[in-house]
């Protein structure tokens, strides 16, 4: 890095005598003097001149800039390209850091009339102590230079108060950090203006005319308008005029600011607009600066985005791919207000900030505005939308029950409701809480709803969960009003057509899209006579349901009020619901006869079921009693006993099993979580698994659901009457995959030895993604609803939440602003780490920092799958799911993987609703299973059983990867340690390709969530400068003027196929620093074809090696057996068995997702030399 740093009388001078330009005797001149003479009292000295340098971050005194100050306000307004230049004429103190890490407060200003950065104190004289305008070559924002990154001083402030100014034909550079946010943004844009100049009309002049386009179609509307005599606008036609234009602009505020206007006018002018005071105040009160900022960036020329530039900002910064000039044109006939900008191909401030409001920048993705997930899957595979106790509007105890709730579930997609039906009146069933003072409903009258809703905006399969308490007459009057109204619609297995008894043969049949517009009731059911033995498993729980069914001819009752387990330890509750087992086992066994109803009452609640209501039933409901010791252990034994299982006994045992649904309430489900997630995440996978609030929650609260799709648990049911946090994960969860109701299940929850490992905290072993969230601003952000303080002024704040597994949940908070609902600016950045992209949800919450009572404004909450990067609108939602008239938040969104690098692989604005076709051309499964991550020695067990001591081998040289657990067989541990060779190949092909990745983006002098396309971008843009450098000082050694035009863009770089990947080439001499990125892109480039050659080889290998092992599976019981082992030692066996399983499952689809990533970069590079001008020619 270049200093300047001179001797102290050299400062003294240059101190007395300011620029020419900043000589005046305004109040803002004489401020900056006034700080100057200040500064030679108490600024430190450079070494050169005997002082010490700045030892610690101390903040300075900094200057106030408010982004929403006007002419008409104190302080300088900052909404433009003059402002920046107006305030950076006036200096602002910056931190001047050196290679050395050593720091120094310097008064840092724009001579505009030499068109030069000048600062002062320095040791260097003060013609030297300056930077030329024409000499620099770009402005970098953050701590993206390698001093930037080891210094202590920048670590102290936000990321984007740092910035690199670029200058020099071999491309040197000035670290500089800004006390505030504020003063970084304002220099950084003022100074991408000035360079963005046309060469040779570098001036304070030139940098005016960038508005003139808004300037002439601001006039030409107020001329269109209805004018006085005068030529003036009164104030109703104002705010009128100004709302259609921006309809997004708040009345107060306009009211506000005329307001502010008539005071500085003549009393005769009062109540009036002329043209240039209507122009003014349109610009202040709808320029939203950091939208500004923005377009400053990406622009090429001008205060606009051309149909080059906006292409650009789609591809590098959107993450689009292929983005036709065509399809640019359109969005600037489209969003571009003023004729002329739509005849010229550009876009103004006004047309960016409503397309970054429009659907094409909103944050949720569009693919999955539509179902886009397999709807071929069991049941069991998926995540229900339920609700709990539909009927209520209101609490458990007295609240009103209507059809309304139905009717709002159905609308809200909900896919599981709840039918508690109670004997009625004139022997009609009716609809009630029962036990409580909450009013009835008809069932007729809630069947009619439901027919009417049922498929009202998703076609996907309803079930209706019936819980009887009706005596046996009412039980046949309610099966007839439940056929006589839902009619086809109805899957009835007691008069099923051939295709339902088909459907109905095998549960694996079951499926969301085989089910499209039917519904299934969920009830008790009685099961046939036993036959046969019972079996052990989840089919011990059946044969427990057929033992109680037919030897009393009874049924439990299903009440809400009775928890099966009352004791809250975790052994206690298993080793109750062990001995519920085994005592309804042995009375199976023992074949008594029912006993007589008097002796029934004594024995519980128990009911008679109608064979009628229990043959409508396509899907049984029980009690959940126990995980029966299946989850960890093995499912299958020796070879005969796995004969004898495929009875048609067993085999109707198992159908019944996979066709009940297994109900536990929402405190056994906690305590079954904390003592066996793993083995609840396996019950779930093959078994329908409903949660219900508990009882106690009579004020119709919630439990958090996401603790409970975290165990896998499919029937999730909800109080929806009640908004909060808990109904707002419910509805973010539900909104993708077309809102349909239904949600697909992670891969890892779906496969045999579903293993999540969610204890722990940062000892996960699923491969972790970073999610980066920059919060930038909001609008129109209203008083809480329930705020009972005066006035609509807020002091907003935002939350930024995580929810996911239990080691991905997190929160941050912004500052607050204060006094400011209407443009808030926040700017503040939050990184997140989620290890199961698949179950992770995103929550953003604004609240009023200084309410009296709520503090609530609004929400929105989106699963992470859904998430867009780049630059998104967030339309905020209100407590019960509805959109906030023009109320958004602003933000930057990037998602890295582990290393490093953006998301790659989106898709073009043509395709809606299909995947991106940049994938592997091998088989790795419709949906991922989520990457294994290294686990460390000294960690904890996994989630499956204890500690099993030494590990095969160390995969890795960095510790970096899982290792493989012996199982203590010879035979089967070399079968796993055959896998080793290829572990070890893959791992050096990912780690290459992300450091890489990495290497390039540090070259590039951007982040590491930078994507290849702005890599690519920037090089283009930097080897540009070079040629245009060179053609200017070829014309200037041959005598001609190469400012008098401006020709088309010289260009540096091309790009060039060899052996079918993409290439860069230079074509002018180029400086170090530039040659070393084409160097880094070119080993990008390499690492990247090398994982595409032998990736799609070394997957194939390891899903071999897998396939191998399993065929252990089935004998590893009886070898247990056979060694005498005892049940302990066994269970560790087979936890790691399971292990290796899934390390060898988890490393593939990692290698594959790599593959899939190194194709989707050599497609972002081609795609970027299409977009930045640099021809493809194959060589």
């Amino acid at each position: 890095m270049m200093d300047a740093n001179g001797n102290g009388n050299d400062m003294a001078d240059a101190l007395g005598t300011p620029s020419a330009s900043t000589s005046s005797s305004t109040p803002i001149a004489q401020a900056r003097t006034g700080k100057l003479q200040g500064l030679l009292k108490s600024q430190c000295q450079d070494p050169g001149s005997g002082g010490s340098s700045v030892s610690s971050p101390t903040p300075i005194q900094k200057k106030s800039v408010s982004f929403l100050s006007s002419s008409f306000d104190k302080g300088i307004r900052v909404i433009d390209a003059p402002d920046c230049v107006n305030y950076m004429r006036d200096g602002t103190e910056l931190l001047k850091i050196r290679s050395s890490g050593r720091h120094f407060k310097r008064f840092f200003f724009l001579d505009t009339e030499t068109m030069e950065i000048r600062w002062h104190p320095s040791s260097k004289k003060r013609q030297k102590a300056k930077l030329p305008i024409d000499q620099l070559k770009e402005v970098r924002r953050g701590r993206t230079s390698a001093i930037l990154k080891d210094s202590e001083v920048a670590a102290a402030y936000p990321a984007d108060c740092a910035f690199t100014v670029i200058y020099g034909e071999d491309f040197l550079s000035m670290d500089l950090v800004a006390v505030s946010l504020d003063d970084a943004n304002v220099w950084v844009t003022g100074l991408t203006c000035l360079i963005n100049g046309r060469p040779g009309q570098l001036s304070s002049d030139t940098i005016e005319k960038r508005q003139l386009m808004r300037d002439r179609w601001l006039e030409e509307v107020f001329s269109a308008a209805s004018l006085d005599e005068d030529g003036f606008l009164d104030e109703q036609d104002v705010i009128q005029l100004m709302k259609k234009l921006n309809s997004g602009v708040n009345t107060s505020r306009i009211k506000k600011k005329l307001k502010e206007v008539d005071i500085a006018n003549a009393i005769s002018s009062r109540g009036r607009l002329s043209s240039s005071e209507f122009v003014n105040l349109f610009k202040e009160i709808s320029t939203r600066p950091e939208v500004y900022f923005l377009l400053v960036r990406y622009s090429s020329d001008g205060d606009y985005l051309s149909t080059e530039d906006l292409l650009m900002f789609l591809e590098a910064e959107q993450g689009n791919s292929k983005v036709s000039k065509e399809k640019c044109s359109e969005i600037i006939n489209q969003f571009e207000p003023s004729t002329e900008g739509r005849a010229k191909g550009q876009l103004g401030i006004d047309g960016f900030t409503a397309f970054l409001q429009s659907e094409f920048c909103d944050i949720f993705d569009p693919e999955h505005l539509a179902v886009c997930q397999d709807m071929e899957q069991p049941l069991t595979h998926y995540f229900i939308n339920s609700s709990h106790n539909t009927y209520l509007l209101e609490d458990q105890l007295k609240g009103k029950s209507s059809v309304e709730g139905y009717e709002k579930a159905l609308k809200s997609q909900v896919r599981y409701i709840e039918l508690e039906v109670w004997n009625g009146p004139n022997d009609e069933p009716i609809i009630y809480h029962g036990h409580t003072l909450t009013s009835k409903i008809g069932l007729r009258d809630v069947l009619d709803t439901v027919r009417q809703f049922a498929f009202y905006k998703t076609d996907m399969p309803l079930i209706l969960s019936i819980e009887n308490h009706c005596s046996l007459a009412q039980q046949c009057r309610m099966v007839q009003l439940i056929r006589s109204t839902l009619g086809d619609w109805l899957l009835d297995p007691g008069s099923a057509s051939e295709s339902d008894v088909q459907l109905l043969s095998d549960p694996r049949l079951l499926t969301p899209s085989r089910l499209r517009r039917r519904i299934l009731v969920k009830c008790k059911k009685l099961p046939p006579p036993p036959e046969g033995g019972a079996s052990a498993g989840c089919e011990r729980q059946v044969a427990t349901v057929q033992q109680s069914a037919v030897a009393f001819g009874y049924v439990s009752e299903e009440d809400d009020n009775v928890d099966i387990q009352r004791d809250r330890s975790p052994k206690a509750f298993k080793k109750a619901g062990n001995q519920s087992h085994q005592s309804l086992q042995q009375q199976q066994q023992q074949q008594q006869p029912p006993p007589p109803p008097q002796q029934q009452q004594q024995c519980g609640r128990r009911i008679k079921l109608s064979q009628e209501l229990s043959d409508l039933a396509a899907l049984g409901s029980e009690r959940f009693a126990d995980l029966d010791d299946c989850c960890f252990h093995f499912y299958k034994s020796d070879s005969a006993q796995a004969a004898s299982r495929r009875q048609p006994d067993h085999q109707q045992q198992h159908q019944l099993l996979h066709q009940q649904v297994w109900s536990i309430s929402e405190s056994a489900a906690f305590r079954l979580a904390q003592s066996d997630m793993d083995g609840l995440v396996e019950y779930s996978r093959r078994c329908l698994v409903q949660v219900q609030p508990n009882a106690i929650r009579v004020d119709s609260s919630n439990y958090n659901p996401q603790d409970m799709w975290s165990c896998g648990c499919q029937l999730v049911c909800l109080n929806h009457q009640t908004p909060g946090l808990m109904t707002d994960l419910n509805r973010g969860q539900f909104s993708k995959n077309g809102s349909c109701g239904f949600v697909l299940k992670p891969g890892a929850m779906r496969q045999t030895f579903a293993f999540l490992a969610q204890r722990g905290g940062g000892g996960s072993d699923l491969a972790p993604h970073s999610l980066h969230i920059r919060v930038i601003s909001g609008s129109q952000l209203p008083k809480p609803r329930g705020s009972v303080a005066k006035g609509d002024v807020t002091d907003p704040c935002v939350v930024v939440e995580v929810f996911g597994l239990p080691a991905d949940c997190s929160e941050e908070r912004t500052k607050t602003v204060h006094g400011n609902g209407y443009n808030p600016v926040f700017d503040e950045c939050f990184e997140f780490r989620v290890s199961l992209p698949e179950l992770a949800l995103l929550r953003l919450v604004v609240l009023d920092d200084d309410a009296i009572g709520d503090d609530f404004i609004g929400q929105f909450t989106i699963p992470f799958d859904c998430i867009q990067t780049g630059y998104r609108h967030v339309r905020l939602l209100d407590s019960d799911g509805e959109p906030l008239p023009e109320a958004h938040l602003f933000l930057h969104v990037a998602v890295t993987n582990r290393h490093g690098g953006g998301r790659l692989g989106k898709r073009s604005f043509a395709s809606s609703n299909k995947k991106s076709s940049n994938s592997t051309n091998f088989n790795v499964g419709s949906s991922l299973e989520p990457n294994l991550k290294a686990r460390t020695s000294s960690g904890g067990s996994d989630g499956g059983g204890g500690d099993s001591g030494e590990r095969v081998e160390s995969i890795g040289s960095g510790g970096g990867y899982p290792r493989l657990r012996p199982t203590g067989f010879r035979d089967i541990d070399d079968a796993f340690k055959a896998a080793l060779p290829t572990l070890r190949e893959a791992a050096g092909l990912r780690e290459g390709f992300d450091r890489a990745l990495a290497g390039l983006q540090d070259a590039c002098g951007l982040s590491h969530i930078a994507n290849v396309k702005q890599c690519v971008r920037v090089m283009a843009a930097r080897a540009s400068s070079c040629a245009a450098a060179a053609s200017s000082g070829a014309s200037a050694a041959a005598g001609s003027d190469s400012t008098a035009t401006s020709g088309p863009q010289a260009v540096g770089l091309r790009m060039i196929c060899k052996a079918s990947c993409p290439c860069l080439e230079a074509l002018v001499p180029l400086p170090e620093p530039l040659k070393k990125s084409l160097v880094a892109f070119e080993q990008l480039v390499t690492e990247s074809k090398k994982l595409m050659q032998l990736g799609p080889g070394m997957h194939t290998r390891l899903q071999d090696c897998e396939a191998a092992c399993m065929q252990f599976y089935d004998d590893l019981a009886p070898m247990c057996s056979s060694a005498g082992y005892k049940p302990r030692k066994v269970a560790k066996i087979a936890d790691s068995f399971a292990w290796n399983v899934r390390v060898l499952r988890g490393q593939a689809d990692l290698l594959a997702r790599a593959v899939s990533g190194a194709r989707c970069t050599m497609v972002q590079a081609e795609e970027a030399g299409e977009a930045t001008g640099l021809a493809m020619t194959a060589v």
